[in-house]
């Protein structure tokens, strides 16, 4: 049995196995630098709460009362 593999405009474009993450940064190959700078774009928070019990909800609020941006 042999591997398969993808040509594209008579040119190897993949072999094996390929994620879509793979395949769309071959294709796309702007992508990821477009990502980025989406994410500079936008405005930095103050604090990052991770939980979404009692507990991340009395920090939520805590913090929005004292005028901190949350995440």
């Amino acid at each position: 049995m042999g591997v398969p593999a993808v040509f594209m405009n008579g040119q190897e474009f993949g072999q094996g196995r390929m994620t879509l993450t793979e395949i769309v940064a071959k294709v796309d190959t702007g992508a990821e630098k477009r990502a980025a700078e989406e994410l500079n774009q936008r405005d930095a928070y103050d604090v990052l709460i991770v939980g979404s019990g009692p507990s991340g909800a009395a920090a939520a609020v805590y913090s929005a009362r004292k005028g901190i941006v949350p995440a």
